[in-house]
């Protein structure tokens, strides 16, 4: 439901920039670059997957 509502506009302007600065999100092939992208910067070598979201059930998350 978050990520439908950021895809959508449902959050306002600054929740939306604080949850893009705070999560990888999109295809597998933005969040590879992303994550790219804060090894080469931070040196980041390990990152935790949670595909789940808060108040999403875990079924729909499963097949995302």
């Amino acid at each position: 439901l978050a990520a439908e509502a950021l895809a959508t506009g449902g959050y306002g302007d600054e929740v939306r920039a604080d949850i893009e600065d705070r999560f990888v999100m999109g295809s597998p092939a933005d969040c590879a670059e992303a994550l790219g992208a804060l090894e080469a910067e931070l040196g980041m070598t390990d990152f935790v997957f949670k595909p789940h979201w808060p108040g999403l059930p875990r079924s729909r998350s499963a097949h995302a």
